[in-house]
């Protein structure tokens, strides 16, 4: 095979129609989760790419996360699709995995086709073929929805090619291929920076820079037997300087963004929760099984851990054991790998709660399971190379057939994140009993006005040992809307509490008062009502509403036709709808 690019690219567009085929239901979805809260919320900022707008995605932190490259592409969606349009979005997040898909396809041959130390290059035929299985693979694998349906992590797509670009032209600088290849190290740091400003889950690259120069670009000293293409640690951190000083910026913008998400989950705890996560991605990786956008934590916070509890950590040593055996037989490809996957991992294992009990997430594996995709592309490789044509067909098709499984799975999994209702009922049959689960369900029944629904969800979640105060704030506007007004009562005075402490999150104390103020009215709790009433100041978003049931106390009450409704304000940080026209 002569001439590769004719096959190269066949696989390159075979790659794109796998990926954009079995994603195409994505078209017809919803924004779902924070993605509503990102693009409808701050609608405002991705209606032109003005300077002001551009300083705006620049140092916004929205919801505890710094990615002014995600915002900007946000922004050219809204300018190319015209407007907020789901289906203009979700068609981006396709495209941009099926150029990762190609991506992953690119750089495994690279690395397939590097000199081998004391023999030849990979043949092309092989090496194609086996780095093209491979990145089908990583195509069509479930553990991959996530990033791809959910339009809020366009930032591990975008993350991710970025990633594939620093990371192909480094090679090619480490392995010295092309004319020049000091300047494929500059464009290596340009795609980092890239990298940088799409995703904080960046901060590692340098680290797994300097494992690739152990494996495969073997530029150490015990893995390279051509003393002459050795370069010393202390060089290898030099060049790497540059991406030091970006990760030290980047860790410093976390920090201050990610401040206010932290959470008082103890140290043993997420420890533990750790290995259970690194179990739990390992074992998804083969087996995507029960897959689900929220995993709590794998133990109860408020009981102590048990032995069983720590088996995670004996398989954690026990593959770090083998890794390190395999490396003392002259096999650095497994330490490497499950390095690689280990660091690139760290910032998202949850040592740093950064998400309430959130115990694991299968789109944090989209970039950390590069490592997995690459043993399998060597393991096909030495298959494909062995001249053994039977045994090469079968794996072939064994592979195509995995696929194939996986494709099935991918599919009956993107259904899932149709709209909130369909993703968090599918949640709540893995998860039951997490009250978050519970509390998005609740939410999400009351954004189609379906509030019969929402109800026990949300008391669910509340039984359930959930004290988030914006989950009272709903129950307290669902049990309004449901004339429930002793319970609604109740809940709104504890929301009263909580406003008066001044803690976050924010309570709207104008909305609270006039509500309970109303409720004590249709109690005919007059006396009661009329204190409430008077709480609210003459300059109150609500003086002139309260006004009107003053004057129907002082006159000793009555029907309540035509009189205002409550406030139906989502009463904790949201934005206020409008009073109801009648009593309701």
């Amino acid at each position: 095979m002569r001439n590769a690019w004719p096959a190269k690219m066949l696989i390159g567009l075979a790659l794109v129609g796998a990926s954009l085929y079995i994603y195409r239901l994505t078209l017809q979805h919803d924004f779902v989760w924070d993605s509503v809260w990102y693009l409808r919320y701050n609608e405002y900022w991705l209606t032109s790419l003005r300077p002001e707008h551009l300083v705006w995605m620049t140092v916004s932190m929205p919801l505890s996360n710094w990615h002014p490259l995600t915002w900007l592409s946000w922004a050219f969606d809204y300018q190319l699709y015209g407007g907020l349009a789901p289906r203009g979005f979700h068609l981006t997040n396709n495209l941009l995995h099926a150029f990762n898909s190609v991506g992953v396809f690119a750089l495994l041959y690279l690395l397939l086709r590097l000199p081998r130390q004391l023999c030849s290059r990979a043949a092309r035929g092989p090496a194609l073929a086996a780095s093209g299985l491979s990145a089908l693979l990583f195509a069509l694998h479930p553990q991959h929805v996530e990033s791809v349906a959910w339009v809020a992590q366009r930032k591990d797509l975008l993350f991710q090619l970025f990633a594939l670009f620093s990371l192909f032209n480094y090679v090619q600088y480490g392995a010295q291929l092309g004319r020049s290849p000091q300047r494929k190290l500059g464009w290596s740091l340009f795609w980092y920076a890239c990298a940088c400003l799409s995703k904080p889950m960046a901060v590692t690259f340098p680290a797994l820079l300097l494992l690739v120069d152990a494996f495969p670009l073997r530029r150490v000293a015990s893995l390279q037997s051509d003393k002459s293409k050795v370069a010393s640690i202390g060089s290898l951190l030099r060049e790497k300087i540059p991406f030091f000083l970006l990760a030290g910026g980047l860790i410093a913008v976390t920090l201050v963004a990610q401040q206010e998400a932290m959470k008082n989950v103890g140290l043993d705890l997420r420890v533990l929760n750790a290995f259970h996560a690194i179990q739990f991605y390992l074992q998804n990786s083969l087996l995507p099984l029960n897959l689900s956008p929220f995993h709590p934590y794998f133990m109860d916070p408020s009981n102590a851990p048990s032995l069983r509890d720590a088996a995670p950590v004996a398989l954690f040593v026990a593959i770090s054991i083998l890794a390190c055996i395999a490396f003392q037989r002259g096999q650095p490809g497994w330490l490497v790998g499950w390095l690689f996957f280990l660091v690139a991992m760290s910032p998202v294992l949850g040592i740093v709660a950064a998400f309430g009990l959130q115990g694991a997430a299968s789109r944090y594996t989209y970039f950390s399971m590069l490592p997995a995709f690459a043993l399998v592309a060597a393991g096909l490789l030495r298959v494909f190379e062995a001249r053994h044509r039977t045994l090469a067909v079968m794996t072939a098709v064994v592979t195509i057939f995995a696929s194939v499984w996986l494709a099935q799975g991918t599919t009956r999994y993107v259904s899932v994140w149709k709209n909130q209702v369909t993703l968090w009922s599918h949640a709540l049959h893995v998860y039951p009993n997490a009250p978050f689960i519970n509390h998005q369900l609740g939410a999400a029944f009351i954004e189609e006005n379906k509030f019969e629904e929402a109800a026990p969800f949300l008391d669910r979640a509340t039984e359930l040992g959930s004290t988030r105060i914006d989950l009272l704030g709903w129950r307290g506007l669902v049990h309004l809307y449901l004339d429930h007004f002793e319970k609604a009562l109740d809940i709104h005075s504890q929301l009263w509490k909580h406003g008066l402490t001044r803690q976050p999150p924010t309570v709207d104390m104008h909305c609270v008062a006039y509500n309970q103020g109303w409720l004590l009215a249709r109690l005919e709790r007059l006396e009661a009502s009329k204190s409430e009433f008077e709480r609210l100041p003459i300059d109150s978003p609500y003086a002139e509403v309260t006004r009107t049931w003053m004057r129907w106390i002082d006159t000793g009450g009555g029907d309540v036709a035509g009189l205002p409704g409550p406030c139906i304000a989502p009463l904790v940080q949201m934005r206020r709808r409008p009073l109801k026209a009648t009593s309701g």
